[in-house]
């Protein structure tokens, strides 16, 4: 991933460049093929550079306009350079490469601060106006990207790490004792928040304009503003979904390098493979998988299956056999990765990762967001008793395995008190949405305010998916987006923002049709996946691979030995719980247990570096 960074200062002094340098500097995770500073009395820009598409060989950032009056930094990649090119008329015989940061920085002059809903990618730019002492900072719809920021009344920082500002600060960033409580209790932390004091981060969808002193949100597109279209037949809907996919994939086959795509075996990730493998244009294409031999989650036959229909064999990582406590431990993974307390099996990812940089691949498409985005929820059953489509809703739960837990579920869905809670949550709030300080996607029944009555109860269920706070919590902290920093950009095509948008425009029952999730995915899917896995109902559970990372040690210490339960952020008892869970042999919960853990160490590892 490329980064970026800057300093306004208010004190009276000028930036120098050292000061610039050195936040490029702690910026190690991050593009190392070129670097650029800018500075101007009281303004620094920084920028690395990550090549990936051609395109950006020929990139020089930051950006300063023709007319002297702009300066652009970006990490972004732009798709719809087509359509740009004809509404900034711009003429590509004349230039010798147009870059993508010269789409954002034509696209700022034209429309202004409008500007980021004429760009399609994923994307974190910022443009300083030196005419109107302005900075103004934009990202995408899904809010790939991330943009950090630090003000008082003498400086306005920003960088695309926590690290690089909190470096910086030191004593005036310490531990967000809130956001770590609210990660323990609720999996998520809210939208504008890290996890230090005083440094803030821009949410999805959102602008961000600096001006004498003072700082300026604004939200340029809602997800509720979405509606269900029921005029568009299911066969058109599959029509256009594989329309809008193999674009997505094409998109982002876009490379100066190998392409790389994690496969996993699950249907997500053998289409988006299936489809690069088809659409690859002469691209040399290197498919990643973890195997994990005799644990329940190896997928092995749908790789081979995947192997098979696309003819290209895949690199494999053998996790089972892998010493993770001693190559890859929590320890050495926080001193890389210390911005976020992540969870889940990441260690084997971080291996996987090494097979990737072998191979010169500098981008790894995944099939991440494919649940979010394709697999409908069984609450359309609730849309379709409100338009009277009995027929569609007999279907349903006639396919539906356990039909007592979907009543005793729809009915709690729709119980007076879910609804009361809901419209006090909007009258309080002009973007409910976004009011809300934490979603717990693993406990249904604790949503108490999710916003389900924008525009239908399966609608607002996955924009809760895609945009709630958990979500935005996982964009960032998950361990695709740490591993991939150094050398390597990770892009997910079903999170493309035309995909997206056009999915929640589907009816509910064209996604969960007759009992059966990602209806229109598998659908539009046949005869490019291979049966095998276009048809399968299951998914691999990984809580086998999560337990054996976890230290052997950990849960046979005293509770009293740990710095949560000390510092008050666990109940004794809690981790009482969570240690008898782990000692019982059983391995639910174990994404809790393992969430708990790398709280614990990341907690410890800050600790000390305060």
């Amino acid at each position: 991933m490329s980064g970026l960074c800057g300093i306004i200062r208010f004190d009276g002094n000028p930036v120098q460049k050292e000061e610039i340098q050195n936040m490029l500097d702690s910026m190690k995770n991050r593009g190392n093929d070129a670097t650029g500073i800018w500075v101007d009395c009281n303004v620094g820009i920084g920028h690395k550079m990550l090549w990936t598409t051609p395109e950006s060989l020929h990139e020089k950032q930051p950006l300063v306009s023709e007319n002297n009056k702009c300066i652009v930094v970006a990490d972004a990649r732009i798709d719809n350079r087509d359509e740009l090119f004809e509404q900034l008329n711009i003429n590509e015989n004349e230039f010798n490469v147009v870059t993508d940061i010269d789409f954002i920085l034509g696209a700022y002059q034209k429309w202004g601060k409008e500007c980021p809903k004429y760009l399609i990618g994923d994307f974190t730019f910022v443009v300083w106006d030196k005419i109107k002492q302005e900075l103004f900072a934009a990202k995408d719809k899904i809010g790939m990207k991330p943009f950090y920021y630090y003000k008082d009344d003498e400086v306005f920082l920003f960088a695309s790490e926590v690290l690089v500002l909190r470096n910086r600060l030191q004593d005036e960033a310490p531990v967000d004792e809130d956001s770590v409580q609210n990660l323990i209790d609720h999996n998520a932390i809210d939208y504008e928040h890290t996890f230090f004091k005083n440094i803030k981060r821009l949410s999805f969808a959102s602008t961000l304009t600096y001006a004498e002193k003072n700082i300026t949100i604004e939200t340029y597109w809602q997800p509720q503003e979405m509606k269900i279209s029921y005029d568009i037949s299911y066969a058109e809907a599959c029509s256009k979904f594989k329309e809008l996919f193999e674009q997505a994939v094409k998109d982002r086959l876009r490379s100066a390098y190998p392409i790389g795509c994690e496969l996993s075996g699950g249907l997500d990730s053998s289409s988006a493979l299936c489809v690069a493998a088809q659409t690859k244009e002469g691209k040399e294409i290197f498919p990643f998988s973890l195997r994990f031999g005799n644990m329940s989650c190896d997928e092995g036959k749908f790789i081979e299956a995947v192997e098979e229909q696309t003819g290209i064999m895949t690199n494999t990582v053998d996790v089972d056999t892998m010493k993770t406590e001693k190559l890859y431990s929590h320890e050495k993974y926080y001193t890389e990765f210390s911005d976020w307390p992540t969870k889940g099996s990441f260690l084997t990812t971080f291996a996987l990762a090494e097979h990737v940089h072998e191979k010169g691949v500098r981008i790894l498409l995944t099939g991440q967001g494919g649940d979010h985005v394709t697999a409908g929820n069984i609450y359309g059953i609730l849309d379709d008793l409100k338009r009277v489509k009995l027929g569609t809703v007999w279907k349903t739960v006639a396919h539906t395995y356990d039909k007592k837990r979907l009543f005793r579920l729809l009915l709690l869905r729709i119980s007076p008190n879910k609804i009361i809670k809901v419209l006090r949550n909007i009258k309080h709030s002009k973007s409910p949405l976004r009011s809300v300080k934490v979603i717990d996607k693993n406990n249904f029944f604790d949503m108490e305010d999710f916003p389900e009555l924008f525009s239908g109860f399966a609608l607002g269920e996955e924009i809760g998916w895609i945009w709630g706070a958990y979500a935005s919590y996982w964009f960032e902290s998950n361990s695709y987006q740490q591993f991939g920093r150094k050398t390597l950009e990770v892009w997910h095509p079903f999170f493309d923002t035309r995909l997206v948008e056009f999915m929640l425009q589907l009816p509910p029952s064209y996604k969960y049709k007759e009992g059966i999730t990602k209806s229109v995915l598998r659908d539009s899917m046949k005869g490019i996946l291979p049966e095998l896995v276009r048809i399968r109902g299951d998914k691999a559970e990984f809580s086998e691979p999560v337990r054996a990372e976890l230290p052997k040690d950990f849960f046979e210490k005293k509770t009293t030995d740990f710095t949560l339960v000390k510092e008050g952020y666990l109940t004794k008892e809690k981790m009482e719980e969570l240690i008898n869970i782990y000692r019982s042999g059983e391995i639910k919960n174990m994404l809790y247990i393992s969430l708990v853990l790398n709280i614990e160490i990341w907690f410890n590892y800050h600790k000390k570096t305060v």
